[in-house]
């Protein structure tokens, strides 16, 4: 098993942690779901009213009930049609925790009930490993999201490394910066998905991410100027992960 742990600590108590492992190295470790879902357009006013009220309090339930450990719903600010409408992001202790999901969506496909579904449905559920993630201080009344879906192009080994050594370094200057107050990156178990790499970044709040442009110039250069690692992943990144979705997402809470 080969695995890669570190963690940094940064001012105003955010304590930053990552971790690097290949898909499924551990059998019934903690494994994350990832659900997408697709509202009719001409409901999806009220299906995000549904899901701010009657929705969040069933996932809440679910979690109280110990289902599975925590999860996050977020909804996307703009309508598009290439965005998601809605993200679920499940996280369980084990993956055999699943299975308790599982009896769920006999009944409630994707956690929602007959009157969601009239309104939307699941468009993805993925399995999937959480191998890199950093929060601190947070308020997730004004943070807003970014949610990245990648093509890799690459085998699991050397994308790993990838985010250990380019994307990782990246994120941790924003996290300095004070424009992040977190991020989670998702690489499936199973190939052949709607995507092979999922990151959610987490912005401090509107602001912070108006900044967005400004301090990802400022950290690549500081990067580039005294990272040689970082600065060959950089120049090679391009055969390495294709970008297929960036949108703006904000959370909903119970």
């Amino acid at each position: 098993m080969r695995s890669l742990y570190f963690a940094l600590a940064f001012p105003a108590l955010l304590f930053f942690q990552a971790q690097l492992n290949g898909s499924q190295e551990q059998p019934n470790g903690p494994t994350s779901l990832v659900i997408s879902y697709r509202a009719k357009p001409e409901l999806r006013a009220k299906f995000l009213e549904y899901m701010e009220t009657s929705g969040v309090a069933q996932f809440e339930k679910w979690k109280q009930a110990a289902v599975y450990r925590d999860y996050q719903i977020l909804y996307s600010a703009y309508a598009a049609g290439s965005a998601w409408d809605l993200a679920v992001i499940l996280n369980f202790d084990h993956y055999s925790d699943t299975e308790r999901w599982q009896e769920i969506e006999k009944h409630w496909p994707g956690g929602l009930s007959p009157e969601a579904l009239a309104m939307a449905a699941p468009q993805s559920s993925t399995l999937a490993d959480l191998v890199a993630h950093a929060d601190g201080k947070r308020d997730t009344s004004k943070a807003v999201y970014m949610l990245l879906r990648y093509e890799v192009l690459v085998d699991a080994g050397r994308y790993l490394k990838y985010v250990d050594g380019y994307v990782a370094p990246q994120f941790k200057g924003w996290l300095r910066e004070g424009a992040l107050t977190g991020y989670w990156i998702y690489v499936p178990q199973n190939p052949g998905g709607p995507w092979s790499a999922f990151m959610v970044l987490e912005y401090a709040d509107s602001q912070a991410l108006g900044r967005r442009e400004v301090v990802k110039n400022k950290v690549r250069a500081e990067l580039a100027a005294g990272d040689p690692v970082w600065k060959a992943f950089s120049d090679d990144k391009t055969a390495v992960r294709k970008e297929l979705e960036a949108s703006v997402y904000r959370a909903i809470r119970h």
